[in-house]
Protein backbone atom coordinates (compact mmCIF):
# COMPACT_ATOMS: atom_id res chain seq x y z
CA UNK A 1 0.00 0.00 0.00
CA UNK A 2 1.04 3.25 -1.19
CA UNK A 3 2.26 5.42 1.89
CA UNK A 4 -0.73 8.01 2.62
CA UNK A 5 -0.16 11.49 5.03
CA UNK A 6 -3.09 13.45 6.89
CA UNK A 7 -2.14 16.67 7.77
CA UNK A 8 -4.31 18.30 10.10
CA UNK A 9 -5.11 21.75 11.66
CA UNK A 10 -7.31 22.32 14.83
CA UNK A 11 -9.61 25.12 15.22
CA UNK A 12 -10.87 25.06 19.01
CA UNK A 13 -15.00 25.29 19.42
CA UNK A 14 -16.07 22.11 21.60
CA UNK A 15 -13.01 20.13 22.16
CA UNK A 16 -11.17 18.72 19.39
CA UNK A 17 -8.62 16.62 18.43
CA UNK A 18 -6.94 13.58 16.23
CA UNK A 19 -5.31 10.33 17.34
CA UNK A 20 -3.71 7.37 15.37
CA UNK A 21 -5.89 5.54 16.91
CA UNK A 22 -9.03 5.30 19.33
CA UNK A 23 -7.32 3.99 22.23
CA UNK A 24 -4.71 7.04 22.20
CA UNK A 25 -6.45 9.96 22.68
CA UNK A 26 -5.04 13.13 22.21
CA UNK A 27 -7.50 16.28 23.76
CA UNK A 28 -6.95 19.29 22.42
CA UNK A 29 -4.80 22.09 24.09
CA UNK A 30 -7.03 24.87 25.70
CA UNK A 31 -5.56 27.88 23.37
CA UNK A 32 -6.60 29.26 20.22
CA UNK A 33 -3.79 28.49 18.27
CA UNK A 34 -3.60 26.17 15.34
CA UNK A 35 -1.89 22.54 15.88
CA UNK A 36 -0.54 20.01 13.55
CA UNK A 37 -0.40 16.55 13.05
CA UNK A 38 0.99 14.07 10.75
CA UNK A 39 -0.19 10.56 10.53
CA UNK A 40 0.22 7.64 7.95
CA UNK A 41 -2.46 5.60 6.15
CA UNK A 42 -5.47 6.48 8.32
CA UNK A 43 -6.40 9.05 11.19
CA UNK A 44 -8.89 8.76 13.69
CA UNK A 45 -10.76 12.26 14.27
CA UNK A 46 -12.16 12.62 18.21
CA UNK A 47 -14.45 14.83 19.28
CA UNK A 48 -15.38 16.21 22.98
CA UNK A 49 -18.49 17.92 24.32
CA UNK A 50 -21.42 18.42 26.63
CA UNK A 51 -23.57 16.11 24.13
CA UNK A 52 -23.81 13.80 21.46
CA UNK A 53 -21.71 15.07 17.95
CA UNK A 54 -22.81 15.22 14.14
CA UNK A 55 -20.10 14.59 11.52
CA UNK A 56 -20.08 16.77 8.70
CA UNK A 57 -17.60 17.82 5.44
CA UNK A 58 -17.99 20.58 3.26
CA UNK A 59 -15.84 21.99 0.40
CA UNK A 60 -17.26 25.32 -1.04
CA UNK A 61 -20.69 24.71 -1.55
CA UNK A 62 -20.53 20.90 -0.82
CA UNK A 63 -21.58 19.05 2.03
CA UNK A 64 -21.16 15.43 2.92
CA UNK A 65 -22.89 13.93 6.37
CA UNK A 66 -21.40 10.80 7.99
CA UNK A 67 -23.25 7.67 8.55
CA UNK A 68 -20.76 4.97 8.57
CA UNK A 69 -17.10 5.52 10.55
CA UNK A 70 -18.30 7.02 13.36
CA UNK A 71 -18.31 5.77 17.25
CA UNK A 72 -20.25 7.98 19.82
CA UNK A 73 -19.49 7.28 23.62
CA UNK A 74 -19.28 8.92 27.43
CA UNK A 75 -16.43 8.90 29.05
CA UNK A 76 -17.71 10.54 32.80
CA UNK A 77 -20.05 13.44 31.67
CA UNK A 78 -18.06 14.08 28.32
CA UNK A 79 -19.70 13.12 25.20
CA UNK A 80 -17.17 11.69 22.66
CA UNK A 81 -17.78 11.22 19.14
CA UNK A 82 -14.84 9.71 16.52
CA UNK A 83 -14.34 9.65 12.68
CA UNK A 84 -12.31 7.09 10.93
CA UNK A 85 -10.53 8.54 7.73
CA UNK A 86 -9.09 6.85 4.91
CA UNK A 87 -7.23 7.81 1.56
CA UNK A 88 -11.17 7.49 -0.06
CA UNK A 89 -11.99 10.55 1.95
CA UNK A 90 -11.63 14.38 0.58
CA UNK A 91 -9.20 16.77 1.55
CA UNK A 92 -11.44 20.00 2.89
CA UNK A 93 -12.52 20.60 6.28
CA UNK A 94 -14.32 18.65 8.60
CA UNK A 95 -16.83 19.91 11.63
CA UNK A 96 -17.96 17.94 14.66
CA UNK A 97 -21.30 20.03 15.49
CA UNK A 98 -24.10 19.22 17.78
CA UNK A 99 -27.88 18.65 16.13
CA UNK A 100 -29.37 21.05 14.35
CA UNK A 101 -26.87 23.78 14.45
CA UNK A 102 -24.80 25.89 12.17
CA UNK A 103 -21.61 24.53 11.01
CA UNK A 104 -20.54 28.34 11.13
CA UNK A 105 -21.29 28.76 14.96
CA UNK A 106 -18.08 28.40 16.77
CA UNK A 107 -20.73 27.95 20.25
CA UNK A 108 -21.78 24.55 18.65
CA UNK A 109 -19.41 23.26 16.19
CA UNK A 110 -15.23 22.65 15.75
CA UNK A 111 -13.41 21.97 13.05
CA UNK A 112 -10.29 20.66 11.03
CA UNK A 113 -8.83 20.76 7.69
CA UNK A 114 -7.57 17.46 6.78
CA UNK A 115 -4.65 17.86 4.10
CA UNK A 116 -4.55 14.23 2.39
CA UNK A 117 -0.69 13.96 0.98
CA UNK A 118 1.25 11.37 -0.41
CA UNK A 119 4.34 11.24 -3.04
CA UNK A 120 2.59 10.77 -6.02
CA UNK A 121 -0.29 13.19 -5.32
CA UNK A 122 0.16 16.86 -5.50
CA UNK A 123 -3.41 18.35 -5.74
CA UNK A 124 -6.24 17.66 -3.64
CA UNK A 125 -9.54 15.14 -4.65
CA UNK A 126 -12.91 15.72 -4.29
CA UNK A 127 -14.18 12.20 -3.99
CA UNK A 128 -17.72 13.54 -3.82
CA UNK A 129 -18.38 13.70 -7.25
CA UNK A 130 -16.68 13.76 -10.86
CA UNK A 131 -13.78 16.71 -11.05
CA UNK A 132 -15.00 19.73 -12.44
CA UNK A 133 -12.96 21.52 -15.24
CA UNK A 134 -15.54 24.33 -16.44
CA UNK A 135 -16.90 26.68 -14.21
CA UNK A 136 -19.11 29.57 -14.44
CA UNK A 137 -20.02 32.11 -12.76
CA UNK A 138 -22.11 35.90 -13.19
CA UNK A 139 -20.48 39.18 -13.70
CA UNK A 140 -19.56 40.61 -10.51
CA UNK A 141 -19.56 36.77 -8.68
CA UNK A 142 -16.70 34.80 -7.58
CA UNK A 143 -15.78 31.45 -8.48
CA UNK A 144 -12.68 29.31 -6.67
CA UNK A 145 -10.23 27.21 -8.84
CA UNK A 146 -9.80 24.08 -6.99
CA UNK A 147 -5.62 24.00 -7.12
CA UNK A 148 -5.66 23.25 -3.19
CA UNK A 149 -2.04 21.44 -2.66
CA UNK A 150 -2.19 18.22 -0.35
CA UNK A 151 0.60 19.96 2.06
CA UNK A 152 0.92 23.33 3.25
CA UNK A 153 4.69 23.34 1.64
CA UNK A 154 3.45 22.94 -1.67
CA UNK A 155 3.89 25.99 -3.95
CA UNK A 156 0.89 26.66 -6.61
CA UNK A 157 1.37 28.72 -9.94
CA UNK A 158 -1.55 29.60 -12.06
CA UNK A 159 -1.37 31.14 -15.21
CA UNK A 160 -4.49 32.28 -17.50
CA UNK A 161 -3.44 32.52 -21.09
CA UNK A 162 0.70 33.07 -21.21
CA UNK A 163 0.75 35.37 -17.82
CA UNK A 164 0.96 33.79 -14.42
CA UNK A 165 -1.45 35.46 -12.10
CA UNK A 166 -1.16 35.99 -8.18
CA UNK A 167 -3.60 35.48 -5.09
CA UNK A 168 -3.56 38.01 -2.84
CA UNK A 169 -1.60 38.30 0.77
CA UNK A 170 -4.52 37.48 2.85
CA UNK A 171 -5.40 33.98 0.30
CA UNK A 172 -6.25 31.33 2.00
CA UNK A 173 -4.50 28.36 -0.87
CA UNK A 174 -6.65 25.49 1.68
CA UNK A 175 -9.72 26.77 -0.28
CA UNK A 176 -8.15 26.99 -3.78
CA UNK A 177 -7.70 29.89 -6.26
CA UNK A 178 -10.37 32.60 -6.20
CA UNK A 179 -11.31 35.30 -9.08
CA UNK A 180 -13.50 37.60 -7.72
CA UNK A 181 -15.67 40.01 -9.12
CA UNK A 182 -16.04 38.40 -12.72
CA UNK A 183 -15.61 40.02 -15.90
CA UNK A 184 -15.03 39.42 -19.56
CA UNK A 185 -11.39 39.27 -18.95
CA UNK A 186 -11.60 36.42 -16.45
CA UNK A 187 -12.81 34.28 -19.28
CA UNK A 188 -10.72 31.47 -21.00
CA UNK A 189 -8.43 28.48 -19.75
CA UNK A 190 -6.20 28.53 -16.59
CA UNK A 191 -3.24 25.90 -15.61
CA UNK A 192 -2.44 25.22 -11.73
CA UNK A 193 0.88 23.90 -11.49
CA UNK A 194 2.86 22.09 -8.88
CA UNK A 195 6.05 21.26 -10.40
CA UNK A 196 5.48 19.41 -13.22
CA UNK A 197 1.84 18.48 -12.41
CA UNK A 198 -0.82 20.57 -14.17
CA UNK A 199 -4.32 21.01 -13.29
CA UNK A 200 -6.68 22.53 -16.00
CA UNK A 201 -9.72 24.79 -16.10
CA UNK A 202 -12.13 26.59 -18.29
CA UNK A 203 -13.78 29.53 -16.77
CA UNK A 204 -17.12 31.14 -18.46
CA UNK A 205 -18.36 34.30 -16.97
CA UNK A 206 -22.17 34.87 -17.26
CA UNK A 207 -24.51 37.63 -18.19
CA UNK A 208 -25.55 39.89 -20.59
CA UNK A 209 -22.61 41.13 -22.75
CA UNK A 210 -21.46 44.70 -23.75
CA UNK A 211 -23.94 45.80 -26.43
CA UNK A 212 -23.21 44.96 -29.84
CA UNK A 213 -22.09 47.76 -32.27
CA UNK A 214 -24.70 48.55 -35.40
CA UNK A 215 -23.45 50.66 -38.25
CA UNK A 216 -23.80 51.13 -41.95
CA UNK A 217 -20.89 49.55 -43.98
CA UNK A 218 -18.83 51.99 -45.56
CA UNK A 219 -19.51 52.80 -49.33
CA UNK A 220 -23.33 51.32 -48.63
CA UNK A 221 -26.03 54.10 -48.85
CA UNK A 222 -29.17 54.63 -47.71
CA UNK A 223 -30.34 56.42 -51.05
CA UNK A 224 -33.33 54.97 -53.19
CA UNK A 225 -31.85 52.58 -55.69
CA UNK A 226 -28.92 51.66 -54.58
CA UNK A 227 -27.53 48.71 -51.85
CA UNK A 228 -27.12 49.37 -48.10
CA UNK A 229 -25.39 47.05 -45.79
CA UNK A 230 -25.74 47.29 -41.86
CA UNK A 231 -23.49 45.55 -39.30
CA UNK A 232 -23.93 44.31 -35.95
CA UNK A 233 -20.81 43.60 -34.33
CA UNK A 234 -19.69 42.27 -31.02
CA UNK A 235 -16.90 41.45 -29.24
CA UNK A 236 -15.52 37.59 -29.06
CA UNK A 237 -15.54 36.21 -25.74
CA UNK A 238 -14.43 33.00 -26.36
CA UNK A 239 -18.01 31.88 -26.32
CA UNK A 240 -19.49 28.04 -26.05
CA UNK A 241 -21.12 28.78 -29.44
CA UNK A 242 -21.23 31.04 -31.89
CA UNK A 243 -23.68 34.03 -31.79
CA UNK A 244 -27.05 34.19 -33.32
CA UNK A 245 -27.93 37.35 -34.84
CA UNK A 246 -31.70 38.42 -35.62
CA UNK A 247 -32.61 41.71 -37.38
CA UNK A 248 -35.87 43.38 -37.17
CA UNK A 249 -36.46 46.18 -39.61
CA UNK A 250 -39.57 47.96 -41.42
CA UNK A 251 -39.65 45.55 -44.27
CA UNK A 252 -38.55 42.18 -45.06
CA UNK A 253 -38.61 40.30 -48.50
CA UNK A 254 -36.35 38.63 -51.26
CA UNK A 255 -34.31 41.71 -51.65
CA UNK A 256 -32.36 41.00 -48.01
CA UNK A 257 -29.40 38.92 -46.98
CA UNK A 258 -27.34 37.69 -44.49
CA UNK A 259 -24.16 36.97 -43.71
CA UNK A 260 -21.52 36.61 -40.65
CA UNK A 261 -17.75 37.09 -40.11
CA UNK A 262 -15.27 35.93 -37.41
CA UNK A 263 -12.68 37.94 -37.70
CA UNK A 264 -9.82 40.13 -36.25
CA UNK A 265 -9.98 43.65 -36.09
CA UNK A 266 -7.31 46.10 -34.18
CA UNK A 267 -6.01 43.46 -32.56
CA UNK A 268 -9.34 41.93 -30.81
CA UNK A 269 -11.45 38.91 -32.25
CA UNK A 270 -15.15 40.03 -33.29
CA UNK A 271 -18.15 38.69 -34.53
CA UNK A 272 -19.91 40.61 -37.25
CA UNK A 273 -23.40 39.91 -38.91
CA UNK A 274 -24.07 42.14 -42.22
CA UNK A 275 -27.51 42.48 -43.01
CA UNK A 276 -27.62 43.99 -47.08
CA UNK A 277 -30.96 45.35 -48.56
CA UNK A 278 -30.42 45.97 -52.51
CA UNK A 279 -32.68 48.35 -54.51
CA UNK A 280 -33.46 50.30 -51.32
CA UNK A 281 -36.61 52.40 -51.41
CA UNK A 282 -38.45 54.63 -49.08
CA UNK A 283 -40.82 52.06 -47.75
CA UNK A 284 -36.89 50.69 -46.03
CA UNK A 285 -37.17 54.17 -43.37
CA UNK A 286 -37.86 53.39 -40.15
CA UNK A 287 -35.97 51.50 -37.28
CA UNK A 288 -33.25 48.74 -37.55
CA UNK A 289 -33.13 46.33 -34.33
CA UNK A 290 -30.40 43.71 -34.10
CA UNK A 291 -30.54 41.36 -31.83
CA UNK A 292 -27.80 39.30 -30.40
CA UNK A 293 -28.29 35.80 -28.24
CA UNK A 294 -25.41 34.23 -27.27
CA UNK A 295 -25.06 30.50 -25.25
CA UNK A 296 -25.64 30.80 -21.78
CA UNK A 297 -25.84 34.20 -21.31
CA UNK A 298 -28.48 37.05 -21.34
CA UNK A 299 -29.85 38.69 -25.18
CA UNK A 300 -28.47 41.70 -26.27
CA UNK A 301 -29.47 44.09 -28.66
CA UNK A 302 -28.78 47.13 -30.34
CA UNK A 303 -31.12 49.47 -32.55
CA UNK A 304 -30.85 52.66 -35.31
CA UNK A 305 -32.90 54.24 -37.07
CA UNK A 306 -32.57 54.97 -40.95
CA UNK A 307 -33.76 57.69 -43.27
CA UNK A 308 -33.96 56.43 -46.85
CA UNK A 309 -32.88 59.78 -49.08
CA UNK A 310 -34.39 59.53 -52.83
CA UNK A 311 -30.70 60.87 -54.03
CA UNK A 312 -27.60 62.10 -52.73
CA UNK A 313 -24.71 64.81 -53.79
CA UNK A 314 -21.12 63.45 -55.50
CA UNK A 315 -18.57 63.42 -53.11
CA UNK A 316 -15.26 61.61 -52.97
CA UNK A 317 -12.53 61.33 -50.02
CA UNK A 318 -9.25 59.61 -50.01
CA UNK A 319 -6.73 58.81 -47.35
CA UNK A 320 -3.43 57.00 -47.65
CA UNK A 321 -2.49 55.09 -44.86
CA UNK A 322 1.18 55.69 -45.97
CA UNK A 323 2.69 58.15 -48.32
CA UNK A 324 5.96 57.03 -47.99
CA UNK A 325 7.25 53.08 -48.65
CA UNK A 326 10.77 51.84 -49.25
CA UNK A 327 11.31 48.30 -50.33
CA UNK A 328 14.12 46.43 -51.86
CA UNK A 329 14.28 45.51 -55.40
CA UNK A 330 12.49 42.79 -57.06
CA UNK A 331 10.19 42.67 -53.97
CA UNK A 332 6.90 43.36 -54.19
CA UNK A 333 4.63 46.56 -52.62
CA UNK A 334 1.45 47.29 -51.56
CA UNK A 335 0.12 50.95 -51.07
CA UNK A 336 -3.39 51.07 -49.25
CA UNK A 337 -5.82 53.87 -49.36
CA UNK A 338 -9.22 54.20 -47.78
CA UNK A 339 -11.58 55.42 -50.23
CA UNK A 340 -15.48 56.56 -50.06
CA UNK A 341 -17.50 57.50 -52.68
CA UNK A 342 -20.89 58.36 -53.85
CA UNK A 343 -21.59 57.21 -56.33
CA UNK A 344 -20.04 54.12 -54.74
CA UNK A 345 -16.80 51.99 -57.32
CA UNK A 346 -15.08 55.00 -58.34
CA UNK A 347 -12.35 54.47 -61.28
CA UNK A 348 -8.61 54.59 -60.19
CA UNK A 349 -6.20 56.03 -62.86
CA UNK A 350 -2.49 55.94 -62.48
CA UNK A 351 0.62 54.23 -63.45
CA UNK A 352 -0.14 51.34 -65.07
CA UNK A 353 2.59 48.99 -63.11
CA UNK A 354 -0.21 49.32 -60.25
CA UNK A 355 -2.64 46.45 -59.87
CA UNK A 356 -5.84 48.03 -58.18
CA UNK A 357 -7.74 45.59 -55.96
CA UNK A 358 -10.74 46.78 -53.93
CA UNK A 359 -11.72 45.53 -50.57
CA UNK A 360 -14.92 45.79 -48.39
CA UNK A 361 -15.22 48.77 -46.22
CA UNK A 362 -13.38 51.34 -48.58
CA UNK A 363 -10.16 49.80 -48.39
CA UNK A 364 -7.82 49.52 -51.47
CA UNK A 365 -4.58 48.22 -52.27
CA UNK A 366 -2.74 49.49 -55.35
CA UNK A 367 -0.19 46.49 -55.98
CA UNK A 368 3.29 46.59 -57.81
CA UNK A 369 4.98 43.39 -58.16
CA UNK A 370 8.88 43.11 -58.55
CA UNK A 371 9.85 46.51 -57.46
CA UNK A 372 12.43 47.74 -60.30
CA UNK A 373 14.78 51.18 -59.82
CA UNK A 374 12.56 52.62 -62.37
CA UNK A 375 9.84 52.42 -59.92
CA UNK A 376 11.68 55.07 -57.82
CA UNK A 377 10.25 58.41 -57.35
CA UNK A 378 6.35 59.76 -56.68
CA UNK A 379 3.17 57.85 -58.04
CA UNK A 380 -0.08 59.94 -58.49
CA UNK A 381 -3.24 57.95 -58.38
CA UNK A 382 -6.84 59.94 -59.40
CA UNK A 383 -10.05 58.48 -58.40
CA UNK A 384 -13.33 59.50 -59.70
CA UNK A 385 -16.68 58.87 -59.29
CA UNK A 386 -19.00 57.64 -61.79
CA UNK A 387 -19.27 59.88 -65.03
CA UNK A 388 -22.68 58.94 -65.82
CA UNK A 389 -24.81 60.35 -62.38
CA UNK A 390 -26.76 63.03 -62.89
CA UNK A 391 -25.65 65.25 -60.53
CA UNK A 392 -22.49 65.62 -61.81
CA UNK A 393 -18.81 64.21 -60.70
CA UNK A 394 -15.99 64.41 -58.10
CA UNK A 395 -12.26 63.66 -58.77
CA UNK A 396 -9.59 63.29 -55.49
CA UNK A 397 -5.80 62.22 -55.74
CA UNK A 398 -3.24 61.16 -53.56
CA UNK A 399 0.94 60.85 -54.11
CA UNK A 400 2.89 58.12 -52.81
CA UNK A 401 6.65 58.25 -53.26
CA UNK A 402 8.34 54.83 -53.48
CA UNK A 403 11.70 54.79 -52.23
CA UNK A 404 13.63 51.75 -53.92
CA UNK A 405 16.89 49.93 -52.24
CA UNK A 406 19.21 48.34 -54.46
CA UNK A 407 23.17 47.62 -56.09
CA UNK A 408 24.50 50.85 -57.97
CA UNK A 409 24.63 48.61 -61.31
CA UNK A 410 27.22 51.02 -63.98
CA UNK A 411 27.25 51.69 -67.62
CA UNK A 412 30.06 53.01 -69.55
CA UNK A 413 29.93 54.12 -73.25
CA UNK A 414 31.87 56.62 -75.52
CA UNK A 415 34.99 54.61 -75.10
CA UNK A 416 36.19 53.03 -77.79
CA UNK A 417 38.58 50.00 -78.09
CA UNK A 418 40.85 52.17 -80.82
CA UNK A 419 41.24 55.74 -81.01
CA UNK A 420 43.62 58.03 -82.99
CA UNK A 421 46.17 60.11 -81.36
CA UNK A 422 45.34 63.89 -80.52
CA UNK A 423 41.92 63.27 -80.68
CA UNK A 424 39.37 64.01 -78.02
CA UNK A 425 37.54 61.40 -75.90
CA UNK A 426 34.01 61.71 -74.11
CA UNK A 427 32.97 58.95 -71.45
CA UNK A 428 30.00 58.66 -69.85
CA UNK A 429 29.16 56.75 -66.78
CA UNK A 430 25.59 55.57 -66.42
CA UNK A 431 24.99 54.42 -62.35
CA UNK A 432 21.66 53.40 -60.88
CA UNK A 433 20.91 52.19 -57.67
CA UNK A 434 20.13 53.75 -54.24
CA UNK A 435 21.51 54.49 -51.89
CA UNK A 436 23.59 55.86 -54.41
CA UNK A 437 27.61 55.12 -54.47
CA UNK A 438 30.38 57.68 -55.52
CA UNK A 439 31.86 57.38 -58.83
CA UNK A 440 35.69 57.88 -59.42
CA UNK A 441 37.64 57.72 -62.40
CA UNK A 442 41.01 55.64 -62.96
CA UNK A 443 42.80 56.16 -65.73
CA UNK A 444 45.64 53.12 -66.59
CA UNK A 445 48.20 53.74 -69.16
CA UNK A 446 49.48 51.49 -72.07
CA UNK A 447 51.87 52.65 -73.95
CA UNK A 448 52.96 49.43 -75.83
CA UNK A 449 49.04 48.87 -77.16
CA UNK A 450 49.36 45.85 -74.42
CA UNK A 451 47.09 46.52 -71.61
CA UNK A 452 45.10 44.07 -68.98
CA UNK A 453 41.96 42.80 -69.80
CA UNK A 454 39.95 44.72 -67.65
CA UNK A 455 39.31 48.05 -67.35
CA UNK A 456 40.67 49.90 -63.59
CA UNK A 457 37.92 52.07 -62.08
CA UNK A 458 37.61 52.73 -58.40
CA UNK A 459 34.30 53.48 -56.08
CA UNK A 460 33.88 54.81 -52.80
CA UNK A 461 30.46 55.26 -50.72
CA UNK A 462 29.59 58.57 -50.83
Amino acid sequence: MRELEIYILLLLGPSFTAVQSQTDLVKPPKTKHEEELLVHENATLVCEGDKKFVWTFKYQDREVRFQEKINHGKVGDTHVSTLQLNNSNSQGHYYCHYENTDLSDPGASATTYVYLFSKDKDFAELHLSEEIGTIKGNKGDQVVLDCRPTHPNLTVVVEHGDKEIHRGPLEDPRVGFVLRNLTNEHRGDYLCKIHDVVKEFHVEVLGPPTPPWLNISKNTYPVVGYDMELYCRILDNKYEAEPTFTWIQPVKDNRTSQTTEHHRLHSHMFYTNYLRVRNVTLKDSGTYKCKVNIQGMLPTEMTSNLIIKETEDPFVYVKPVTQNLTCNKGENVTWELEVESFPPMPRFETNARFIHKRFKNGTNKLLIEKVAPSDFGEHTVTITTANNYSKGVKTARAQLYLTVLSQTELKIAGIRDTTEENSTITATCNATGYPMEKITWQYQSCPRGECPNHRSSGKTRG
